[in-house]
């Protein structure tokens, strides 16, 4: 997990994965898919030509596309179906550095996702994960329980 100390504890930016795997919307789910392997992943923000992010794409919506039409032919389906027509774009939830991980661990909550884009205006500069907001708030309560001891 990439931490970076320019941030207080209790803000998203110490906490973000700071170098995104990011996915072109016209990628096939299967190639999504192997990238997630490859790289030991469960999300993946998709970004345009431009680099602007466009929706996101969670190994729960790969796998299910993937064995949607057919579960005996395996990921099969998977090669014909492009990222875009899967992706989470509509309701996507983001934050940015600055924000509170106790706000961003109450999106993931409420919203029910288990990763959040980072963003800096509208461009993507991290992703924060239910994992990485769990590693926080176990800092939080380590620190707090270090000053009780004084």
């Amino acid at each position: 997990m990439a931490r970076i100390e320019t941030y207080e504890p209790t803000r998203v930016g110490r906490w973000m994965s700071g170098e995104v795997v990011t996915i072109d919307p016209e990628v096939s789910v299967h190639e999504a898919l192997e990238v997630m392997s490859d790289h030991r992943i469960r999300h993946l923000p998709v970004v345009d030509d431009k680099g602007g992010l466009v929706g996101i794409l969670s190994n729960r919506d790969a796998v299910r596309c993937a064995v949607q039409a057919s579960p005996r032919k395996g990921w099969e389906p998977a090669r014909h179906v492009k990222v875009r027509e899967v992706m989470t774009t509509g309701d996507l939830h983001c934050v940015t550095p600055s924000a509170l991980v106790l706000d961003a661990a109450e999106t993931i909550c409420r919203e029910k996702v288990s990763a959040l884009p980072v963003v800096q205006g509208k461009k993507l500069i991290g992703i924060v994960s239910s994992e990485d907001l769990l590693w926080a708030l176990l800092d939080e309560v380590g620190r707090r329980e270090g000053e009780e001891e004084v």
